[in-house]
């Protein structure tokens, strides 16, 4: 497994650092992070319990498994392809999973068809989850730019763009 978790002062929430990163003080930190964004994020950290703030390491599963079952068991969710959050993707996942596993399990004993059927779509979606983190975590200036001016571009060039790039997670069909 890989950790990506909030460091460093670069205004990102969730830049890749090592697992098991702490400050002293995670509340400043917090203000330090975002406290120059806009309205009214400032004013709602600064309200904020120093004791109120969690802060949680993300793992993924940066290698995804070969299978997602060994004879009669079988693993979903988080267990099967843990993901980073970017796409908002995981509890999703999770659902798919367990509507074709009871599919696969209504026909018979055989998981395979439970891996056949998950292992490409999940890698798929793990994999664009990923990339995802990579463009939002940036931190060299000149690739920021780059990103937000082509995101910016895509908006008025190709109006619906960015949503047309959410299909493959939108069209899933679940078995029949």
């Amino acid at each position: 497994m890989t950790c990506a978790r909030s460091s460093a002062s670069d205004g990102t929430a969730a830049p890749p650092t090592p697992a098991g990163v702490r400050h002293d003080d995670e509340a400043a930190e917090l203000k330090q992070r975002f406290g120059r964004w806009h309205d009214p994020i400032p004013g709602l950290i600064g309200a904020m319990s120093p004791d109120r703030v969690l802060h949680d390491d993300v793992y993924w599963i940066a290698e995804p498994l070969p299978a997602y079952h060994r004879g009669r068991v079988a693993i979903l969710g988080d267990a099967a392809h843990a993901m980073t959050p970017h796409l908002g993707q995981g509890a999703c996942q999770a659902i798919e999973d367990a509507v074709v596993l009871a599919s696969v399990a209504a026909v018979g004993p055989d998981l395979a068809a439970y891996t056949t059927a998950r292992l490409p779509r999940t890698r798929m979606v793990a994999n664009g989850s990923y990339r995802a983190t990579r463009l939002s975590g940036m931190t060299f200036p000149a690739a920021i730019a780059l990103r937000n001016t082509g995101i910016r571009l895509a908006g008025r060039l190709a109006p619906g763009l960015m949503l047309r790039q959410m299909d493959p997670l939108a069209s899933w069909t679940p078995p029949l």
